[in-house]
């Protein structure tokens, strides 16, 4: 499914959604790694805008409100209410 999220849309990472990507961290691919996995644990109820959608559009860049970018998966984060 191709995300959802445009550029400029406010979105968080929930416990629900860290969940995914600590499952994801334990596939046989190694990706996302153990550090990614920990800064994203840091970053659980933060708030983030959408700075960036990648075509075909299943990955996202969020730039948190603490200054951190990150690309994600569009299901790493869910959209604030």
């Amino acid at each position: 499914m191709i995300t959802s999220y445009t550029n400029g849309d406010l979105v968080h990472i929930t416990e629900n959604s860290f969940k995914t990507i600590e499952n994801a961290s334990k596939s046989v691919l190694v990706f996302p790694s153990a550090s990614f996995v920990k800064l994203c644990k840091s970053l659980i109820g933060m708030e983030g805008i959408v700075t960036r959608r990648f075509l075909p559009g299943y990955e996202i860049n969020v730039t948190f409100s603490n200054g951190q970018i990150l690309q994600m998966k569009d299901n790493w984060v869910e959209k604030t209410p």
